[in-house]
């Protein structure tokens, strides 16, 4: 990941947090450090750091890599509102009060994309969609929804590996085999991923692509704090007419 990417990580962690709950992972440290507690201290810094910089080496980001370090954040939260309450223990029912109510506004806008997928599952429907359209012996190529394939669509999942000709290759020879057969193969749009651009070269030179059906999906690869919703294209593999 390059340096914007640790920007982008830093940006999506600074977002998970209400501005009232950084003054108190803040005032946390601060006060370990005025106990101190230099260990804690510099173990929570370690456990904060090493999790963003380990994850920051990878080429894409998704929320799940923050969690280790929120972990840490919300234990340096804690540690202030437990010293506020012994302090004081009306000003630390204040500040929970105001921290929970930071929490909530924080979490207001996520309210109605969640309500949405409590009552829509779009991948879910899908695949039930491709099942009801594709014949039993059918296979589906897919990239990242194996599972789905499996279960929800009860049709046979293919796998290919895109990263190299010879992947290629072995797949296009299982392909002409099944075609022969009569057996029906299918791949969705985004089955037809491709960084390197081979398996899609190689899929379109050598077959025709017959467009089926469309329906919306969720595109879960943004993270599950944002929705993105887009249209997922279904398309029947044949051979090419000499």
């Amino acid at each position: 990941m390059s340096v914007a990417g640790y920007v982008t990580m830093f940006q999506q962690l600074m977002g998970t947090f209400s501005p009232v709950e950084w003054i108190l992972m803040s005032s946390g440290l601060v006060i370990l450090v005025a106990h101190r507690e230099y260990r804690t201290v510099a173990l929570l810094l370690i456990w904060i750091l090493i999790p963003m910089f380990v994850f920051g080496q990878l080429a894409f980001f998704v929320y799940r890599f923050l969690l280790l370090t929120v972990v840490a954040l919300v234990i340096a939260e804690a540690v202030a509102v437990a010293e506020f309450f012994r302090r004081r223990k009306w000003f630390g029912t204040a500040v929970l009060s105001v921290a929970l109510i930071g929490i909530l506004w924080n979490a207001a806008p996520y309210y109605r994309m969640f309500q949405y997928r409590h009552h829509n599952a779009l991948l879910v429907d899908f695949f039930r969609w491709v099942r009801g359209i594709t014949e039993e012996n059918a296979y589906v190529i897919e990239r990242d929804h194996s599972a789905w394939v499996t279960y929800y669509a009860r049709r046979q999942f293919m796998g290919v590996d895109r990263s190299s000709e010879h992947g290629v290759a072995a797949f296009q020879t299982q392909v002409d085999a099944l075609l022969e057969q009569g057996t029906p193969v299918y791949i969705t749009k985004y089955g037809l991923l491709d960084r390197t651009d081979i398996f899609r070269r190689a899929l379109i030179d050598h077959y025709r692509l017959e467009f089926v059906g469309s329906r919306m999906i969720e595109d879960w690869h943004l993270g599950c704090l944002r929705q993105v919703i887009v249209p997922n294209d279904l398309l029947r593999i044949r051979a090419r007419e000499n």
